[in-house]
């Protein structure tokens, strides 16, 4: 693969991944933030007002049933962690891209394959190593969750054992 087979097919498209991924997450963690934010000054606010009007009560609960929602989607989709996960990493292929290209630093080497090589590893290992990140955060999270529901197994079966 030449130099700018490389960079056009694989690097941009990964800078360009990265940086729509980090944009769509940022988007949708400050629109969710904010909606929690109204949703909570309203609730405070609407409750002022419970005794007066009858509906009020509904719509307090109906703020609070959202403010769980919205608080699940955020801590299951992780779109604050992704956001600044993904625009790290574009900023990095972006950095490797442009200290190639103006053969600076790392990239002060006379032989353009060895160049190239280089480009092709550093930028690889950016790219396995936010995947394994990815992985290791989604693991470890699924061993806690299953080890915190072995916890409730195991105290609902002693309850049930001593009965």
């Amino acid at each position: 693969m030449t130099e700018d087979e490389y960079i056009k097919t694989r690097l941009d498209d990964q800078i360009a991944w990265y940086s729509d991924k980090s944009s769509h997450a940022q988007k949708w963690y400050k629109y969710l933030s904010w909606t929690t934010y109204i949703c909570a000054g309203l609730t405070s606010l609407l409750a002022l007002f419970i005794a007066e009007c009858i509906y009020t009560k509904y719509i307090v609960a109906f703020l609070g049933i959202a403010i769980g929602i919205i608080g699940s989607a955020q801590n299951l989709h992780k779109y604050h962690d992704n956001w600044i996960s993904y625009r790290y990493t574009y900023e990095l292929l972006k950095q490797e891209k442009y200290m190639y290209l103006n053969k600076a630093g790392v990239f002060d080497i006379e032989a353009p394959a060895a160049r190239q090589k280089l480009l092709v590893e550093r930028c690889e290992t950016i790219i396995s190593h936010e995947t394994i990140n990815w992985t290791n955060l989604n693991v470890k999270e699924d061993k806690a969750k299953a080890a915190e529901n072995l916890d409730k197994v195991n105290m609902i079966d002693k309850y049930y054992t001593r009965a």
